[in-house]
């Protein structure tokens, strides 16, 4: 019933509708304006400059893709399962805090240096601070402990890991700070 009723609308005015829904006061009615003329042919969700608002970009693309029977791009996603096993079970620890952070590190430990992930935050990969990690991953969830292994649960844009894709086994080392 929701997908009918948006579709009653022009593409742009329905964009428009579900924006203010998802964003209330973060976007103004300008940037509303704008945004829901350019979501019909732009990945906002890969192009906003604000990486905190990507997922909610992607969540109002993917209902109208579906109402408009791909009038908008077809938003795309990664779903990743990643299995890490440490030499020292001890080093699990990392994983207790700036969980995002520690992912993208030794995610894209593996993947090629070109990458875009690589190039456009290569100093919050190798510094200490990584504030927009926890916008580039959107979900993640433990889901196995085992010793030496975790198995992590990982939902991004497609944008961020899709040179993953080609990456099977490699060996990474995650620099622990001492306090």
């Amino acid at each position: 019933m929701c997908l009918l009723s948006i579709s009653d609308n022009e593409p742009e005015e329905a964009a428009k509708l579900i924006l203010e829904y998802i964003f209330q006061d973060r976007l103004n009615a300008g940037q509303r304006d704008n945004i829901s003329n350019e979501m019909v042919e732009e990945k906002i969700w890969e192009e906003y400059a604000d990486l905190s608002m990507h997922e909610e970009f992607f969540n109002a693309t993917q209902i109208l893709f579906d109402a408009y029977n791909g009038k908008f791009p077809h938003p795309e996603a990664v779903v990743m399962q990643i299995e890490f096993t440490a030499k020292n079970p001890k080093s699990i620890a990392v994983f207790e805090s700036e969980i995002e952070a520690n992912l993208i590190r030794l995610i894209t430990s593996g993947m090629p240096e070109n990458t875009l992930i690589k190039r456009l935050f290569y100093d919050q990969l190798n510094g200490e601070d990584f504030p927009d990690a926890k916008d580039i991953i959107w979900q993640y969830k433990k889901t196995a402990t085992e010793g030496d292994k975790l198995v992590y649960e990982i939902i991004s844009s497609t944008y961020w890991f899709h040179d993953f894709k080609y990456i099977e086994e490699y060996e990474a080392e995650l620099k622990v700070l001492e306090e």
